[in-house]
């Protein structure tokens, strides 16, 4: 029995242990799991985690924990915005726990201090954290140091420096009192850096960093640290931020998932960067990216994303695109309302920005409809003083004196703002500051002026140390102070404050136009009073911008632009020409690798001249304009970077290239307009191939010349392979944070090619072949008598056609209402196509062939119709949106009643058709082939089975493998053309990726039957699907063949078909038309190149090209045994198959020319050869077997 009483207690104990280690283990989980739940941002599920753990505390009496648990919960909720849910838990608490416990109760009260802080509730924030004597002496040091550094942020909220400062020091001293604690340590020194930050003075922070340096250790940690770093300098220096930001940027990557919430805080301050700076198309992708991050973990508009689609609407706004950042705000509005309801903070700060939006875009009473919205919110939630009720009364105040509308109604509401402002943040603040200065300029207009100026004044920061925000203002009021006294007389206080204003804000993105032309007008008053010479401002601008222009000086030109002052922005050109000139080496190699400063200042003479002759019409500034455009043209060329760079045409900073080549067209169409002699279509079809070759022709010309054997040009090609292994790395990973990271981990390689380039300058001017444009004479020289090239120019207000044939050449200029209905006719005319086998056969077919004529006439008819004799073929560069139509499918005429495709009179009846890239391509691509060696097959036709379609997890594009299914006929299309050619075919499991890698393509017809997938908004992401392969983590084979891996290959192949889908659709780039699959495969080296245009049919398809390929095999043209073998298609087809689209989206582009095949019999032939060797071999063995059997009886 004593045996039996020992096991039970011994077995109750050991149970009793394993329940509270399981218990201990549970607790653990749970607090681990509302703290992931935090990182991840999703408070709700943190907040019901944290209140449970809180709870199971509260039944054990663990006050320790209970306390711990229910702060945390309170931070989850108003880290969600869920401020008075927040407040309720920590009264709750604070009624349960009681005021015996010094230590818990202080922690709770310095809780609902930050829950008030949060909630921007400064003055109950500040009675929180405020403790008596008595209690202080009772709190530890650790405590005392927190709530020092509580105070301060509240008080850097109210921009009350000094008592910042003063808590600061005071945490400090505490600081010293107590043992090392890594946390308040930490928290301590990012005080500091939140401190000079808001400031915009991070020189101060280089001690500050230091410890923090030593004091991160988990990567998240390190990520924060140079998170903090780029944030100090990102209103101070672009370079120094976007240093910090990479970094952080390239140890998230490296460290975090690619998902992580961090990673779109990175993305969502580089965005910031960007639109500080200026580069506000930059600055919306970025913030995209973010918000693609913020919608994979949780797909709900909570705060962030919400806040970073604001900023996308109101960069809209600055772009011009008002229709676009209003309907993004609508569509705000509506996921706000689904989401959260109206009584949630996220739908009052919608409708707050819509109403700024509205009153920005002079729409005063949508605008009033949304503040009214807002200010019932305001009025429901925050009864009391509240900063956001200053705010808003200041955008209220702000509506009403838009245009002057309504000056008492705006100074009311202004005065209502500052008194509020005044009563909740320090009164010397520019949050006070800017209303005040709004009421002195609306006294202005009331004539008070002695009021004005004293407002004016009280609007001047006093600080110090201004940041660049208070820069501003204090501009702004300077300005309107120097006009004040100017209006009354006063004219040495006018220049007094006239000169006290900083040229500095005017390089921000954010600079406020309308202080930069009050500015000017001011200028221009004090000239006229003989105060200051006319040349004050033009001195001082080009002072200040002598040695970066780009920072602000294009902004000054095109402001004098628009106010028509063509002379005095020609003047301030002249000044800052002569500065840049005076203090810029002679040499054109920089380090950045070419001069921006003199590419910038010809662009913007080029630019005054030609609004110049818009307002004037004196054509001779036309030639002004375009002597000033051609020399920044060959500033941009005395550099290889911008042609070995291809993504640096994406960067903001070099916007004024892509303008130059729109200006030089656009002068040139103005003197054809206007009848100007023969030399200027010569002159505008050199701007036309500028224009289309800037990118362009200089790759293929390395690819296919000696030049590719250069020895420099073999290092740096090494390089750029590096660039190319790296992103092949990164897009056969799952990875949506972007090329920005990749670009990070590449920037000491694009510094290699800069070194190799800038210490070997003149060695890379044989690089320059890419940019030796063909003349019109030589372009001439190259066309057979029969051709006619019709090349196409699109832009928003005119179109332009050159006409060139052997002997001729002219123009013709499109009309504006030619150009609108244009986009609208090619959508509807390929629509008509796609569709034409639909059950409204014959009203597609009416569709098809009315849009197609209008087309025809607009586009051919005026240029055919000059012409006596008829050309056979007809060579198309086309221009923007026509690179998606196919001419040869356009109808010469309509036939009302017609029903059937088959009877319809498409252009190819009467011409061949084929098209070019640019002039100068076609050339340099007709000459590429004047080999006479045989051409030998190399086609594919891989195998697709439905099992692909499951095949996800390893595939690093899965989302595009559901597009892919079996294909019944690309094998017997591939076996076909093969009786016209000979070679080789790989099918089924054999046409993969390795293989075609491995080809040599040295005379060779390239022929693919197989899938494609076009990635419409990223065309480096279109690809054609090989035979899926399972592949290694170092094998980038995996069956896709990627248009990024196309670009960096060598495929010197006589041509190349692709039979796939939408090979020749993708992206519209400006100048360089469709980025598509078939683009790449020329960027190749490959001269011809037979693209689709739209989804093909696999049984047609096989058909057309045996028709193609048995047309090649009998010496025909490229050109002309497509369009044969498409005339035969349509004879031969059935009714139900006669529509353009089984048969008319494949047309060539670049090189005509027949290809050189060897003599080939068919299959047939083959089989008849075959039997009569067989018969013959008969023949043969019977007459030995009788001779044979006659023998003996001779013997």
């Amino acid at each position: 029995m004593l045996h039996f009483m020992r096991a039970l207690f011994l077995t109750l104990l050991i149970l009793g242990i394993c329940t509270s280690a399981l218990a201990h283990s549970l607790d653990s989980i749970l607090i681990k799991q509302a703290e992931h739940n935090e990182d991840l941002r999703y408070y709700a599920n943190a907040t019901k985690l944290f209140l449970r753990f809180a709870n199971e505390a509260y039944k054990k009496r663990n006050w320790e924990k209970y306390v711990s648990s229910s702060i945390k919960a309170s931070e989850a909720c108003y880290k969600n915005q869920e401020f008075k849910k927040a407040l309720s838990i920590l009264e709750s608490v604070k009624s349960k726990v009681g005021p015996n416990d010094i230590i818990l109760h202080q922690r709770l009260i310095e809780a609902e201090g930050k829950a008030w802080l949060a909630d921007r509730y400064y003055q109950n924030a500040i009675q929180s954290f405020e403790i008596d004597k008595s209690t202080r002496s009772q709190l530890p040091s650790e405590m005392l140091v927190i709530n020092y550094l509580n105070l301060s942020e509240v008080h850097l909220e109210r921009y009350d420096y000094e008592l910042v400062e003063k808590y600061l020091d005071s945490a400090k001293q505490q600081l010293a009192n107590i043992k090392y604690d890594k946390a308040l340590l930490k928290q301590f020194h990012y005080t500091w850096v939140k401190y000079w930050t808001v400031r915009d003075q991070p020189q101060y922070l280089t001690e500050n960093f230091d410890q923090l340096q030593q004091l991160t250790v988990s990567p998240r940690e390190k990520i924060e640290l140079y998170r903090k770093k780029g944030r100090a300098w990102l209103n101070v220096d672009y370079d120094s931020s976007l240093k910090y930001l990479n970094a952080a940027q390239k140890l998230s990557f490296e460290s975090l998932s690619q998902i992580d919430p961090i990673n779109a805080d990175l993305w969502g301050d580089k965005a910031e960067l960007c639109k500080v700076h200026g580069f506000t198309e930059q600055a919306i992708k970025k913030y995209q990216r973010a918000i693609s991050i913020l919608s994979a973990r949780q797909p709900y508009y909570y705060h962030e994303i919400l806040q970073y689609n604001i900023e996308i609407a109101f960069l809209h706004l600055k772009n011009g695109d008002r229709a676009k950042g209003r309907k993004l705000l609508e569509n705000l509005e509506k996921a706000v309302v689904r989401r959260y309801g109206e009584d949630h903070y996220s739908y009052y700060r919608i409708m707050l920005f819509r109403g700024i939006y509205d009153h920005y875009c002079g729409v005063l009473k949508t605008s009033l409809h949304s503040y009214t919205k807002a200010e019932e919110f305001l009025n429901k939630n925050y009864p009391d003083l509240h900063i956001n009720k200053g705010n808003f009364y200041h955008c209220l105040g702000s509506a009403y004196a838009y245009r002057d509308h309504d000056i008492n109604t705006a100074k009311y509401y202004y005065e209502q703002a500052l008194a509020i402002k005044s009563e909740i943040v320090q009164p010397s603040s520019w949050l006070c500051n800017i209303s005040q200065r709004q009421i002195g300029d609306l006294q202005k207009i009331t004539n008070e002026n002695l009021a004005a100026i004293s407002n004016l004044k009280k609007s001047i920061s006093i600080n110090t140390l201004k940041n660049s925000i208070e820069v501003l203002k204090n501009n702004v009021s300077y300005i309107s102070l120097a006009s004040l006294y100017y209006n009354r007389g006063m004219y040495d206080s006018a220049s007094y404050y006239y000169d006290k204003v900083s040229l500095d804000h005017f390089k921000y993105g954010y600079y406020d136009n309308n202080s930069l032309a009050r500015y000017y007008e001011l200028t221009n008053r004090l000239s006229s009073s003989q105060i200051n010479n006319k040349q004050t401002l033009t001195k001082k601008f080009s002072t200040h911008f002598k040695t970066n222009p780009s920072n602000g000086a294009d902004n000054f030109v095109n402001y004098l632009v628009q106010k028509h002052d063509y002379v005095m922005a020609l003047q301030y050109l002249v000044d800052l020409s002569k500065k840049i000139w005076e203090e810029s080496s002679t040499e054109y190699h920089t380090v950045n690798g070419y001069n921006h400063n003199h590419i910038l200042i010809n662009y913007l003479y080029g630019l005054t001249y030609n609004e110049y002759y818009k307002y004037t019409g004196n054509t001779s500034y036309l030639d002004s304009s375009l002597y000033f455009l051609n020399n920044c043209y060959h500033y941009v060329n005395k550099s290889i970077v911008p042609i070995l760079f291809n993504d640096l045409k994406k960067n903001d900073k070099v916007t004024h290239f892509n303008n130059m080549y729109y200006l030089g067209i656009q002068n040139c169409i103005y003197h054809l307009n206007s009848g100007a002699r023969e030399e200027y279509i010569d002159l505008c079809y050199l701007w036309l191939e500028r224009f289309k070759n800037r990118f362009f022709v200089d790759y293929t010309t390395i690819n296919n010349s000696n030049i590719y054997f250069n020895s420099y040009i073999k290092e740096i090609r090494d390089i750029k392979n590096d660039q190319i292994t790296a992103l092949n790395k990164y897009y056969n990973s799952k990875n949506i944070i972007g090329k920005g990271v990749i670009a990070n981990d590449l920037i000491e390689n694009r510094n290699k090619i800069k070194s190799i380039i800038n210490s070997n300058p003149h060695k890379f001017d044989s690089l320059k072949l890419g940019l030796n444009i063909v003349s019109v004479k030589t372009f001439q020289e190259s066309i057979h008598p029969d051709e006619l090239v019709l090349q196409y120019y699109l832009d928003d207000d005119f179109g332009l056609i050159l006409y060139i044939t052997k002997n001729t050449k002219g123009h013709l200029i499109l009309s504006k209402n030619i150009m609108n209905a244009l986009p609208g006719n090619i959508s509807f005319y390929r629509k008509g196509i796609k569709e034409g086998f639909s059950q409204n056969r014959i009203e597609e077919l009416s569709i098809m062939q009315r849009t197609g004529f209008q087309l025809y006439r607009n586009l051919l008819e005026p240029v055919l119709s000059k012409f006596d004799k008829k050309f056979n073929k007809l060579i198309i560069i086309p221009d923007g949106e026509l690179g998606y139509l196919p001419f040869e499918l356009l109808c010469q005429e309509v036939r009302p009643n017609e029903t059937s495709y088959r009877n319809l009179n498409y252009l190819i009846k009467d011409y061949d058709v084929q098209y070019a890239h640019s002039s100068t391509l076609f050339v340099k691509q007709r000459k590429a082939n004047n080999s006479n060696e045989p051409n030998k097959l190399l086609a594919f036709a891989p195998e697709y089975t439905y099992e692909d379609n499951q095949s996800r997890e390893n595939d690093p594009l899965g989302v595009y493998r559901g597009q892919i299914v079996p294909l019944t006929f690309n094998v017997n299309e591939v076996k076909n053309i093969s009786n016209y050619l000979n070679g080789k075919i790989w099918e089924r499991d054999r046409a993969i990726e390795e293989n075609f890698k491995r080809l040599p393509f040295k005379n060779s017809i390239i022929h693919l039957a197989m899938h494609a997938v076009t990635h419409h908004e990223n065309p480096m992401l279109s690809k054609l699907v090989f035979t899926h392969q399972d592949v290694g983590d170092t094998n980038s084979d995996d069956g896709y063949l990627n248009a990024y891996e196309i670009y960096n290959m060598h495929i010197p192949a006589n041509m190349v078909v692709l039979s796939a889908c939408e090979t020749g659709y993708g992206k519209l780039e400006a100048g360089e038309g469709v980025m598509s699959l078939a683009r790449a495969f020329s960027y190749a080296g490959c001269p011809s190149v037979v693209l689709s245009h739209w989804n093909i049919n696999d049984a047609s398809t096989a058909v057309l090209m045996e028709y193609f390929y048995e047309g090649l095999s009998k010496g025909m043209s490229k050109d002309r045994a497509l369009r044969i073998a498409k005339l035969k298609y349509l004879e031969t087809a059935p009714e139900a198959m006669s529509s353009p689209f089984f048969w008319g989206g494949f047309v060539l582009t670049g090189d005509d020319s027949p290809v050189v095949v060897e003599k080939h019999f068919s299959a047939q032939i083959r089989n008849h050869i075959n039997m009569m060797y067989i018969i013959a071999l008969l023949i043969i063995t019977v007459a030995i077997f009788l001779l044979y059997k006659k023998s003996p009886s001779q013997a």
